[in-house]
């Protein structure tokens, strides 16, 4: 009996993942179908439809690089956050509190009514212009340095250096890779680096140590950064092979 249930139950999943697939692809070629583009991304869209189509797991790929610089009981600044997917399923299962900024005012309801937890506040606000009070241990930029010029990068830069903790403070973020091309991927991209060195170079002008490198997908490429003051606060396993360079001040 349990047995037979537990087909019945196998097919109706798999029924109800079929359904979904389509359903989050009508939503996509709804958003994205026509111009102009959205700021920004339901990440269930990637999850449950985008990324195979693609042939990538970014979306989860990104969460889990973020995740590994957020410690057990930690804080965490996640800037320019969007739907909130990453606060909610994964700084959120590490961090003590999560503050998530996003200067998209349908992205902070959104965020709020479908990423809600009991330890992430969501905020309306312009990195542009102020951050969030305090200190964090982590502070994420995923996927939105590149909707930023180069003056406004260093001033945020700037900001973030600021507001983490003195001693073990990281920045965890992610990119998408400019390639060769000379266009946009998106029109709301102000600035795509080229490649380790064009985003290591960015950085380094705020950061004493960074961590650089690249996950290559057969749609797109992904670049993915660590910075902080020193080299001790980039996680474990990536300081020693991901170009990490220690800035020698004058």
């Amino acid at each position: 009996m349990r047995h037979r249930s537990a087909q019945a139950l196998r097919r109706v999943n798999q029924a109800m993942r079929w359904a979904n697939r389509h359903t989050h692809r009508w939503q996509a070629e709804a958003e994205w179908g026509h111009p102009p583009p959205p700021e920004w991304f339901d990440h269930y869209v990637g999850l449950h439809y985008m990324g195979d189509a693609q042939r990538h797991n970014i979306a989860e790929e990104r969460g889990v690089f973020a995740s590994l610089a957020v410690p057990i009981g930690g804080r965490v600044l996640d800037l320019c956050c969007g739907d909130g997917f990453y606060a909610r399923h994964f700084y959120a299962n590490r961090a003590e509190k999560v503050v998530a900024v996003d200067f998209d005012a349908d992205a902070i309801h959104y965020a709020k009514r479908v990423n809600a937890a009991p330890n992430v506040s969501y905020e309306l606000r312009d990195v542009r212009e102020s951050l969030p009070d305090g200190q964090f241990d982590t502070i994420v930029w995923s996927g939105a340095i590149e909707h930023f010029t180069a003056a406004e990068v260093t001033a945020i830069l700037e900001g973030v250096r600021s507001r983490l903790v003195a001693r073990g403070g990281v920045l965890a973020g992610d990119t998408i890779a400019a390639g060769d091309s000379v266009n946009s991927h998106l029109i709301h991209h102000e600035l795509e680096y080229r490649d380790e060195d064009d985003l290591r170079h960015t950085l380094e002008q705020v950061f004493p140590a960074v961590a650089v490198w690249r996950s290559e997908w057969p749609s797109r490429t992904e670049l993915y950064f660590y910075a902080a003051q020193e080299s001790t606060a980039i996680p474990l396993g990536f300081a020693s092979g991901a170009h990490v360079r220690e800035k020698i001040s004058d």
